[in-house]
């Protein structure tokens, strides 16, 4: 890491529950950046200066007037002096299958959610719960498929939820079978002939569909990880170690939860 005595004091906002923001808080603090943790939820300005910077969106890191998007981890390093590297993403075939295998595993635990689990709010939650988090590691790979299909990826895409009538656990997962029934399809289909390193039409700067595939699969890994670890609290089966061959060098956080790190 370059010097930084001279450098304006970092700032991350974040809000709980957001795994991106967990992966970026993560990164700075293992390369020795201190900065300032924001969570937009709690601190009362947060939201006013991190509007005064024309964006209003998590993860964002920011060093005086200038700040990256903490989706994009390379933007990040420049922002604030690290000499970034990181290993390339998998193999597009490797990735394809990482995913097909995180909506196996979770349609297959998926029906060990109890209502009561599924009605519960996740940590830091802000109201969401165990039902929204389920949806959403399949609501990511779906995000991914739409892209495919010239839908933008933008923040909102991420922010998705089930209808208060779909939150009931066969809604979810015939829900969650009619995307790994899709997800499969599509790869068996593209996977070896698609231009992978195109550019993806992403809102977190520049990103190839290769990176998105990546993305994909990590970010509905780790929300996998957030329903193994609750089914686990609820057990103790230990189906989250169990699981951790799934998700070998994908570039995802170390913690489960914010609250780990904090």
């Amino acid at each position: 890491m370059t010097d930084t005595a001279i450098r304006p004091p970092v700032n991350v906002y974040w809000v709980p529950g957001c795994s991106s923001c967990l992966r970026v808080k993560e990164y700075l603090t293992s390369h020795g950046v201190a900065f300032k943790s924001r969570n937009i939820h709690d601190d009362p300005t947060a939201m006013a200066d991190l509007a005064s910077l024309g964006v209003r969106r998590v993860p964002i890191v920011q060093v005086g007037q200038e700040w990256a998007d903490g989706q994009a981890l390379k933007d990040v390093a420049q922002l604030c002096g690290i000499d970034f590297s990181a290993p390339g993403p998998l193999p597009p075939a490797v990735l394809g299958e990482r995913v097909e295998a995180i909506l196996n595993k979770g349609l297959e635990e998926g029906h060990n959610l109890k209502p009561e689990i599924l009605a519960e709010e996740i940590p830091g939650g802000q109201g969401r719960t165990y039902a929204d988090l389920y949806f959403h590691v399949f609501h990511i790979v779906e995000t991914f498929l739409k892209h495919d299909e010239g839908v933008p990826v933008t923040f909102a895409s991420y922010q998705h939820l089930p209808a208060p009538e779909r939150k009931k656990l066969e809604d979810l997962l015939a829900y969650g079978n009619d995307i790994k029934l899709w997800v499969c399809a599509w790869l068996k289909q593209n996977v070896q002939s698609y231009p992978w390193e195109a550019p993806a039409d992403v809102y977190y700067g520049q990103q190839s569909i290769h990176g998105l595939l990546e993305r994909t699969a990590w970010h509905s890994g780790q929300h996998l990880r957030q329903i193994l670890w609750r089914l686990d609290k609820a057990d103790q089966q230990n189906r989250l170690a169990a699981a951790q061959p799934l998700f070998e060098r994908l570039p995802m956080p170390n913690a489960v939860w914010t609250q780990q790190t904090e």
